[in-house]
């Protein structure tokens, strides 16, 4: 019994986080805080996902400046979402962005999934 209630515990501690960006300057930050919280066993971090709205999605087309970092990123483990409404007002396809980046149909919403999901989230 009291094994169970420590694993329970441990697995409670276990930390998910989310950041909404909207510059290419803050996907870099989003990647470097990725970073930090994976390397450091104060934030547990388990999962970790970026939301890319706005005038960002115009930065992460393939073979664009932002590769590199983007797939340091995923290397890492973090996840990248690109909201389909900006794409679609980019005028950008989504099979134009960098491999392994999902589209979403709604950046906002898809920030609103993941804190009913126990993200710990914030909009940079």
């Amino acid at each position: 019994m009291v094994k169970e209630v420590q694993a329970n515990n441990s697995h409670q501690k276990e930390k998910k986080y989310a950041l909404l960006v909207s510059t290419e300057s803050e996907i870099k930050v989003a990647v470097t805080t990725a970073k930090q919280l994976f390397s450091n066993p104060k934030y547990n971090a388990k999962k970790f996902e970026v939301v890319i709205c706005g005038k960002a999605v115009e930065s992460i087309k393939n073979n664009s400046e932002i590769q590199p970092a983007i797939q340091e990123g995923m290397l890492m483990g973090v996840d990248f979402k690109a909201c389909g409404i900006s794409l679609g007002n980019s005028k950008i396809a989504p099979d134009e962005l960098i491999k392994g980046i999902e589209v979403v149909p709604n950046g906002l919403l898809r920030i609103f999934d993941l804190q009913e999901d126990g993200y710990k989230t914030i909009e940079l």
